[in-house]
């Protein structure tokens, strides 16, 4: 039993660790697609145990939710700025002379 409990701990020592560098790459690239299985389960392992990397990954979801709404912002502004019909018409009647 000791043995197997040794064995278990070299496992993750050896095979789940991950540095902080390359988890900063990991968290991105999860962001933008999904990582296979064996990665995603390394990177859940360090982030349990690591609080630095854990915020890291906060913080590059809470940019990049606040990157989309963003755009949402602006398109609303845009609806807001169209002209009536009758202005476009003055415009076109305009651009013909």
């Amino acid at each position: 039993m000791k043995k197997l409990f040794s064995l278990s701990i070299m496992f993750l020592e050896k095979f789940m660790k991950l540095s902080c560098r390359d988890v900063s790459a990991l968290v991105s690239e999860q962001m933008d697609r999904d990582l296979p299985f064996f990665r995603r389960l390394r990177l859940k392992f360090h982030l349990t145990i690591c609080g630095a990397c854990k915020n890291y990954q906060t913080q590059l979801e809470t940019l990049k939710r606040m990157c989309a709404s963003m755009g949402e912002e602006d398109s609303a502004v845009k609806q807001d700025i169209s002209l009536s019909p009758p202005a476009k018409e003055k415009i076109k009647q305009a651009l013909k002379h």
